[in-house]
């Protein structure tokens, strides 16, 4: 008669429990009146009522239901450690009741939502009467982590992830474990695990993981300057890019990443790139000044002369400098030493580029040799040597310096000048008395002191000379 009449029926159980605790009712009475706390939410009211079920009945289905039912409350209402201590409770008390089953269920639920599937398989191996499978535990371990992947808990997940993997080296998920850890790394910016990980699932190749690993990989070796293995896995991503942007940005970044590398590669993408259908300045000076430097280095100057000419045009920044510096030298190399001077000038008047106004200024340097002008050459070039911080360029400009000074150098030789004074001799004036005094038939004679004993061998050779 109190069926759809809850009010009278919660206010007739109270009644009962009130005031017939000793009745045979009693226990059913306060279980009906949980029931209908369960069934309407009121959560603290029923978790009162259960207690007060465990404390009155001695009836093991309804004590094991009682600890079930609070297990799925609290796991309900998040408090999930509260709900194991109540589902192990009938696991390890009441294996014989119809509510032995329930509770593992609602301690594989509580465990997986923890990500600790571990626990719950041990609890599982403790109990002679339940066994679980080997794939079984794969597929929980697993199912557990991607909970929490999908839950956005991506360092539990992450955490879980590295349990199945360490677990189940060859398991059922392995390919999509690996894949889903990698991403559950890149959103904790482990960016160390991210690449092992992504890397391993390039190597498992399985061809809807692919882009998104190979993506990842190329803008992080890209980021680090690491364009070896940035050309790598670009190379690899024309093959598996899937949009648009993603095929732009593939092309680019090949063009860049082989700028320094392989200058045909670079060139051949970025003929690609000035067919785009939306590019800015910057991106247009870049490509063409790789064009132009590839048409400058096959030898044709008057095509490079024209995409110089283009970037110049495009960009105030250092392929703008660059194009300025090679227009210079085109000009130098036509001998137009004061238009090429001009240009240096401007490019160091326009540009900010450290790199190519002191490269300019060498190039200045040769002109002022060129014109004779050693002075203002070495000037420049000790200027190039004390100012730029670039070693590559500080060495080309004291080479060149000392080649300058070398050339100066001229070697003269020491000659000692002879000076004759041709006398004649009537410009000889002689007193007349000692002219007329001088006997030329005079024979001095030698001192007896600077007489030299001789051996009468050497007085034979002299006597035998006089005669001859």
């Amino acid at each position: 008669g109190l069926i759809g009449k809850n009010k009278s029926k919660v206010k007739l159980l109270k009644q009962i429990i009130a005031d017939y605790s000793a009745s045979s009712y009693y226990d059913n009475s306060l279980y009906d009146l949980v029931k209908y706390y369960k069934n309407t939410q009121q959560n603290d009211l029923a978790i009162k009522y259960y207690d007060d079920l465990l404390i009155a009945t001695k009836d093991e289905n309804l004590i094991a239901d009682a600890y079930l039912s609070k297990g799925m409350i609290y796991f309900n209402s998040s408090k999930t450690n509260e709900a194991i201590v109540e589902f192990l409770f009938v696991v390890n008390n009441y294996q014989h009741t119809i509510y032995f089953k329930e509770a593992i269920s609602g301690l594989q639920a509580a465990y997986s939502s923890l990500a600790q599937i571990d626990k719950y398989l041990a609890v599982i191996e403790s109990l002679p009467s339940v066994s679980i499978s080997r794939a079984e535990q794969d597929s929980l371990t697993y199912n557990a982590a991607f909970m929490k992947f999908s839950e956005l808990e991506y360092k539990v997940a992450k955490k879980a992830f590295d349990k199945y993997l360490l677990t189940f080296e060859n398991g059922i998920f392995v390919n999509d474990a690996t894949y889903y850890n990698a991403m559950s790394a890149v959103k904790i910016n482990d960016s160390i695990a991210a690449i092992t990980l992504y890397e391993k699932v390039v190597e498992l190749g399985v061809k809807s993981h692919q882009e998104t690993a190979m993506l990842f990989l190329a803008r992080e070796s890209y980021s680090r300057n690491d364009f070896v293995n940035s050309n790598k896995h670009y190379n690899t991503l024309l093959e598996y890019a899937s949009s648009n942007s993603i095929k732009r940005e593939v092309v680019i970044r090949l063009m860049t990443g082989n700028e320094m590398i392989d200058n045909k590669v670079a060139f051949k993408f970025a003929k690609q790139v000035v067919e785009f259908d939306k590019t800015d300045n910057w991106l247009l000076s870049k490509a063409y000044v790789i064009i132009a430097r590839n048409e400058f280095e096959n030898g044709n100057y008057a095509k490079s002369k024209v995409t110089f000419k283009q970037v110049v045009g495009l960009s105030d920044y250092d392929e703008g400098a660059e194009a300025k510096y090679y227009l210079a030298y085109l000009t130098y190399l036509d001998e137009n030493l004061t238009l090429a001077e001009q240009m240096i000038f401007e490019l160091a008047e326009k540009y900010s580029s450290d790199y190519f106004i002191a490269k300019a200024f060498i190039l200045l340097a040769d002109i002022y040799v060129a014109q004779e002008n050693n002075f203002q050459a070495k000037a420049t070039l000790e200027s190039i040597i004390e100012n730029h911080d670039g070693d590559d360029l500080v060495n080309l400009a004291r080479k060149k310096w000392e080649q300058i000074v070398e050339k100066e150098k001229v070697v003269t030789p020491e000659v000692e000048e002879e000076f004759y004074i041709d006398i004649s001799e009537d410009e000889i004036v002689y007193e007349e008395e000692v002219r007329d005094e001088i006997d030329e038939d005079y024979i001095v004679e030698i001192p007896d002191s600077l007489k030299v004993e001789s051996d009468s061998l050497e007085i034979k050779i002299l006597e035998d000379e006089e005669i001859e």
